[in-house]
């Protein structure tokens, strides 16, 4: 058995590890250790504060039946106002001990017992308000009224005196509430945590598969170009034989477009008109129509065999040597100098339109990268966010952490260190 003066030296030690270090302990622990202390802490009130609740409940009863007896009193008729004390009276007895019935027995945990002294701070002001919703009672029923009103000037002193066990124990108990406050944040900070990783996971693997399909767009767009290049240059090459051929029959063709116009004014013919029409309008693409038909052109050498009489006659052409060179230029085009341009530009209009078609396909099979960007510059905003969100919740978790470690100080006087990961 140590001797009295040790046991006095032993209670001064503080308590915990003496100071060694932080001891490591998981999150629930930390909560578990201070509920524990102040629980050791609140245990000594637990038995006034029940004696203190007895008595409340038992004048609460006193003051139902006292109540009772206003609700059977018997007011004086020749009273001024008898009728409205005879309300008033009926009213009291009506609310009076419904409000009282309020107060419930409390369990033996501090919570419990601040709710019932909150219950009857809450009863006696809303009795007070009947009473002073009755206010004239006292004048027809003083003994009664005075009788309840013991009861319930007793009820506030005891409260009182409730209140005054349960303001020493405020402070530890609202610590305990505090730290697991803390818990729930912690834990509940660790599960959007844990939320946002995984879906930081999710976007990015996203975002992967779209620079893939980007990459894979850009090496077929690679070779597709390629392809396209090549046949731009033939698509040209075949435009400037088409061109080529057309000049020949432009060269032997357009030298007639006054002849034409004058020849217009003799034909009678409306088949015939119709067709000089389109040579005048495009010698050109009429020789090509012409020859595409028939592999001749039969209209134009029937309006060139007639243009050939007017000009021998001279009824077209009054200068000689213009005659003679549209007489020569007709005899060509008549022994059939525009079939071989003609349905040369013909086959090659069909290998320009071939080729082109190709062209347009290999533009359609190029893939555009534009909305897969915007996907992944999008999922880039969406992870630098998370990230930033993530920055924030670690950092509002370590306080949470150092303030519930503060508390376990305060409160145990043992220097912990909660694991992190250990929740």
């Amino acid at each position: 058995m140590p001797l009295p003066f040790l046991d006095i030296f032993l209670k001064r030690l503080p308590k915990g590890n003496g100071g060694s270090g932080a001891r490591m302990i998981a999150l629930g622990e930390a909560v578990a250790m201070m509920s524990r202390e102040v629980e050791s802490q609140v245990a000594p009130i637990y038995s006034p504060c029940e004696r203190i609740c007895k008595a409340i409940l038992t004048e609460a009863e006193a003051a139902k039946k006292a109540a009772a007896g206003v609700g059977q009193g018997r007011l004086d008729k020749a009273q001024p106002q008898y009728r409205i004390g005879l309300q008033m009276q009926k009213n009291f007895a009506e609310r009076a001990p419904a409000a009282l019935e309020a107060l419930t027995p409390p369990a033996k945990n501090y919570q419990s017992l601040a709710r019932f002294h909150s219950t009857a701070v809450e009863t006696v002001k809303t009795v007070a308000k009947i009473s002073n919703d009755n206010r004239y009672l006292p004048y027809f029923l003083s003994d009664e009224i005075g009788a309840f009103g013991k009861r319930m000037n007793e009820i506030i002193r005891l409260a009182d005196e409730l209140g005054v066990y349960l303001d020493m124990k405020r402070d530890a108990v609202g610590q305990l509430e505090t730290a697991r406050r803390l818990e729930g944040e912690i834990r509940a900070l660790n599960e959007r945590l844990e939320a946002d990783g995984k879906l930081k996971i999710e976007i990015a693997d996203k975002r992967k598969a779209h620079e893939a399909e980007i990459a894979s767009a850009l090496e077929i767009n690679r070779r597709l170009e390629k392809e396209s290049g090549e046949l731009k240059q033939k698509v040209e090459s075949i435009r400037m034989q088409v061109s080529a051929e057309r000049k020949r029959l432009t060269d032997q063709l357009s030298p007639f477009q006054r002849q034409f116009r004058k020849m217009h004014k003799r034909i009678i013919e409306k088949e015939e008109t119709k067709a000089l029409d389109t040579y005048i309008e495009g010698a050109e693409d009429a020789a090509i129509r012409e020859v595409g038909r028939s592999g001749d052109h039969p209209m134009l050498r029937k309006i060139l065999t007639g243009m050939k009489t007017a000009l021998e006659k001279g009824d077209l052409e009054d200068d000689a040597k213009i005659r003679s060179r549209r007489l020569a230029a007709i005899s060509d085009i008549l022994g059939g100098s525009l079939i071989a341009p003609a349905k040369r530009a013909m086959e090659l209009g069909r290998e320009l339109a071939a080729e082109e078609d190709a062209l347009s396909d290999v533009s359609r099979r190029m893939s555009g990268t534009d909305e897969a960007r915007k996907r992944m510059e999008h999922e880039s905003e969406q992870i630098a966010k998370i990230e930033g969100d993530e920055r924030k919740d670690r950092e509002r978790m370590e306080n949470a952490f150092l303030e519930l470690e503060s508390l376990v100080k305060e409160s145990t006087d043992e220097t912990v260190k909660i694991g992190r990961a250990s929740m």
